[in-house]
């Protein structure tokens, strides 16, 4: 892997049947929305920019019979060439899909603010988010996942409203005493 600071592009060199290729990266970490070249041909680059930018990607890429996917997770990037990761030889495990319920456990969150009326609460909605979309995008099993981002949305709530609400409930309840 080559690394090109002036125009923030990675580029590998592979071998395929008896071919080279170049495949090229370029990087926009601010917005997610990145490129993807082989052999200088734009290849379209289909995850969405909020998903690339909070939980990485896996751009598919066929070269011949090859399949190839171009991985960035947790922040590294790497190729896996017909199902075996370039950098580490295991096997090559896809993000999921993104799946409707991510949408329902997020849109959860957006009453927070509205409820609160704070910037804290407006602060940890949206790190709720991020985090419930982080989980639910992790390669892995899905029960696994459905806990982590149910965990991440729940979180805030419990910070800012319910516990709060108890705290004070038992303070009526026993300032009498």
């Amino acid at each position: 892997m080559e690394k090109q600071k002036k125009d923030k592009s990675i580029r590998w060199k592979i071998m395929l049947d008896g071919d080279e290729y170049e495949i090229k990266l370029d990087m926009s970490p601010f917005t997610g929305k990145h490129k993807i070249y082989v052999d200088n041909e734009p290849v379209p680059f289909e995850t969405p920019a909020l998903i690339s930018l909070i939980a990485g990607f896996d751009q598919y890429i066929k070269i011949g019979d090859n399949d190839i996917f171009v991985t960035c997770r947790n922040g590294k990037l790497d190729l896996s060439i017909n199902g075996v990761m370039r950098s580490s030889k295991k096997e090559f495990v896809p993000m999921p899909k993104f799946e409707k319920w991510i949408w329902i456990l997020c849109l959860l969150l957006v009453p927070l603010p509205l409820v609160k009326r704070d910037l804290l609460s407006a602060m940890f909605a949206l790190l709720g988010i991020i985090f419930c979309v982080y989980f639910a995008m992790k390669p892995g099993n899905e029960k696994n996942r459905i806990k982590m981002a149910t965990a991440a949305v729940a979180l805030p709530w419990t910070a800012l409203v319910i516990f709060p609400f108890f705290v004070k409930f038992f303070e009526k309840l026993f300032s009498g005493i």
